[in-house]
C-alpha cells in the first residue's frame, strides 16, 4: 500500500461537505491526470480552489449538487471521456489543475470566498511506488487510503474500488503461470458470500473454451486465510480445444454470475498471447562462454508452416525487441550487433538484441522463452559438461539441440557445435556427415601471389564423421612438414580452409607439387580417418 496521509482541514466533529476521493497521478498515454471529489452532503454553488506542493488552481460548481456526487476536475474533459467512461451522474469539470508529481506530492482542497479568503477543506498527502504505477489512489470508507482494485485501473465518477460493501465477491486477477491458467476468485464484503458461478472464456478468432467453475462460500474479509479461492486450467488443453498450433492471440475473461452489491468487479478481460504446442518452437542454439569481443546469443527454431513474431518475447528475463521467425525457420537474439560477424548477408535480417542486454553464464543455467503473457513456450538447460570429452576448449563453441522433439533440460539432447566458427546461429545445427570422405583443392594450380586470380589455394575436406579432432598439414613429396594449417582444432562433416602458399615461417614456397593431409579423430568412437589430397603450386 502507498504511504498516503489524509488531513481533514475541518473541525472533527463536522465531516467536511467536500472530500477527496480519488487521485490519478500516473495515468495511462493520452489520459490527462485528474481529482475526483465526492459531496458528503448536498453542496451549494461555489468557487474552489485545488493544490499541489507547487501551484494551484480555482474552479467553479454552478449548482447546487446532492449527496453522493462525484466531482471529476481535469485539464482536459475530452480527452478523459475518450480515455475511460464516465457516468453521466458525475460532474466532469476543466481546469487548469497542478501537474501532479509521479512519485510524491500533495493535493489540498479549498473553499474561495466572494472576499477572496480560503478555507482549507481537505488534503492528502501521497508517495506513490513503483508498484502503484498506472493505476488511481482511492479512498476508503474508513478514510484511509489504497490503490485500486479496479480492472480498469480507476473508478472515475464511480464508487470507489476499495470502499466495502455488505456482500461482494471480485474477480482478483487473471494469473499466466508457466503452462497454466489461474484465476482468483476473492472476497471483499463485510458478510459471508453465498455460493457463486464462476464462467472462464478463452476466446480466439474462430474458437471459444468455455468452463464453469462452483466457487464456494467465502469467509468475510477480516478472515484472510479463507476469502481466496483460485482455480487452475491447464493451457495445453485450453490450446487443444481451440486447435491452436502456433502462437494466438486471444482474449481471457472471468466472469461471476450475479448475486452481490457491486457488479463492476465481477467481470475481468485480458488479452493474451498463447503459446503454442510444446515442441513447436524451440531454443536450438546457446552460445554462452565467449570472449569479450564475441557475442552471446540463443538461436530459436520455428517448426511451423507460418510466420511467427517473437517481438516482446522474454529470453531469461531478457525482452526481445524486434524479431519474426520464417517458417521452418531459426531467429538468434544477441547480446550486441557482433552476431554480425557470423551471419550470411541472407540471415541477417532474423536477429534482435534484447532489453537488457543479453548475458549469459558462462558454466550452466536454465533459460526460458515465454510469450508476452509469461507462458512458457520452450526451456533448455546448458551446461559445459555438455560438451563432447574430446573438445579441449569450449571457449566460443556452441551448444547445439539435436532436434526440436528432443527435450530441452536433457543433457543428451544437447551436442558441441562442430562448425568452425564455433557456431551456426541462424542457420541449423552442423551435424550432418557426408556419405563419402574426400579431400579437394582448387584452384589448379593454385598461386601464392595476392595479385593472381588463383590465389590462394582453398583446401576442402569432407569426413563420415559428425563431429570429429581435425589436423590439417601440407608436406612436400618426400613428406617433409611445410605448413600446418590445422592443429587438433574441433570440427564437423565438412569445412575449407586456404592456404597462401607458405611454411610455417612464412616464406613462400617454391612452385611445384605437395600433398594435403588432413586427419579426423572421431569424437564418439576415436577413430581416424586420413586423406590426402595432390596441391599444385604454380608461378
Amino acid at each position: 500500500m502507498p504511504y498516503i496521509h489524509n488531513d481533514s482541514m475541518s473541525p472533527l466533529c463536522a465531516l467536511p461537505a467536500l472530500l477527496i476521493s480519488e487521485i490519478y497521478a500516473t495515468p495511462a498515454a493520452g489520459e490527462p491526470e485528474w481529482v475526483e471529489l465526492v459531496t458528503t452532503r448536498p453542496v451549494s454553488a461555489g468557487v474552489y480552489v485545488v493544490c499541489d506542493n507547487r501551484t494551484c488552481t480555482s474552479f467553479e460548481i454552478t449548482q447546487s449538487l446532492p449527496e453522493s456526487t462525484f466531482v471529476v476536475i481535469t485539464r482536459d474533459t475530452l480527452a478523459l471521456r475518450e480515455s475511460r467512461p464516465i457516468p453521466s451522474s458525475a460532474v466532469l469539470l476543466e481546469a487548469r489543475i497542478p501537474s501532479l508529481n509521479n512519485t510524491t506530492d500533495a493535493v489540498r482542497l479549498y473553499r474561495l470566498s466572494s472576499s477572496g479568503d480560503t478555507t482549507g477543506i481537505d488534503s492528502v498527502e501521497y508517495s506513490i511506488p513503483s508498484s502503484g504505477r498506472g493505476r488511481s489512489f482511492e479512498r476508503t470508507d474508513s478514510g484511509l487510503w489504497q490503490t485500486s482494485l479496479s480492472a480498469d485501473s480507476a473508478t472515475c465518477g464511480y464508487l470507489n474500488s476499495v470502499v466495502l460493501l455488505q456482500h461482494d465477491v471480485r474477480v482478483a486477477q487473471i494469473l499466466p503461470a508457466d503452462r497454466s491458467l489461474s484465476v482468483d476468485v476473492l472476497q471483499h464484503g463485510m458478510q459471508r458470500s453465498p455460493p457463486r458461478k464462476l464462467t472462464l472464456e478463452v476466446r480466439s478468432s474462430s474458437r471459444t473454451y468455455s468452463r464453469v467453475v462452483d466457487v464456494p462460500s467465502l469467509a468475510t474479509v477480516a478472515d484472510v486465510a479463507q476469502r481466496l479461492f483460485r482455480t487452475t486450467v491447464s493451457i495445453d488443453e485450453v490450446a487443444s480445444a481451440l486447435a491452436i498450433t502456433t502462437p494466438t492471440n486471444v482474449t481471457v475473461e472471468a466472469c461471476l454470475n450475479e448475486g452481490d452489491d457491486r457488479t463492476a468487479n465481477d467481470t475481468i478481460r485480458q488479452q493474451q498471447i498463447l503459446p503454442p504446442p510444446p515442441g513447436t518452437i524451440v531454443i536450438s542454439e546457446i552460445m554462452f562462454d565467449t570472449d569479450e569481443d564475441r557475442p552471446d546469443y540463443v538461436e530459436i527454431l520455428n517448426t511451423t508452416s507460418e510466420f511467427v513474431d517473437v517481438s516482446s518475447w522474454t529470453v531469461r528475463s531478457t525482452t526481445i525487441r524486434a524479431l519474426v521467425l520464417p517458417p521452418n525457420g531459426y531467429g538468434v537474439v544477441a547480446a550486441d550487433s557482433s552476431l554480425l560477424t557470423l551471419l550470411s548477408p541472407s540471415d541477417r535480417v532474423r536477429w534482435s538484441l534484447t532489453s537488457p542486454r543479453l548475458s549469459l553464464p558462462n558454466s550452466s543455467d536454465t533459460i526460458t522463452l515465454r510469450t508476452p503473457s509469461g507462458y512458457v513456450v520452450d526451456v533448455a538447460i546448458y551446461d559445459t559438461r555438455y560438451h563432447d570429452a574430446l573438445l579441449e576448449r569450449s571457449r566460443n563453441v556452441s551448444l547445439e539441440r539435436q532436434g526440436p522433439t528432443w527435450l530441452g533440460t536433457d543433457p543428451r539432447s544437447w551436442k558441441t557445435s562442430a562448425d568452425f566458427r564455433g557456431g551456426t546461429p541462424g542457420t541449423g545445427t552442423a551435424q550432418s556427415p557426408p556419405m563419402d570422405g574426400q579431400l579437394s583443392v582448387s584452384p589448379t594450380p593454385c598461386s601464392g601471389s595476392p595479385y593472381d586470380v588463383r590465389f590462394p589455394c582453398q583446401i576442402t575436406w569432407s569426413v563420415p564423421l559428425q563431429r570429429c579432432i581435425v589436423g590439417l598439414k601440407i608436406v612436400d613429396l618426400a613428406g617433409r612438414p611445410i605448413r600446418t594449417l590445422v592443429n587438433s582444432e574441433w570440427s564437423g562433416a565438412e569445412a575449407t580452409v586456404a592456404w597462401d602458399c607458405t611454411d610455417d615461417g612464412g616464406l613462400r614456397v617454391a612452385s611445384g607439387r605437395y600433398v594435403a593431409i588432413v586427419e579426423a579423430i572421431d569424437a564418439t568412437s576415436t577413430s581416424v580417418i586420413r586423406e590426402t589430397a595432390v596441391v599444385y603450386v604454380g608461378e
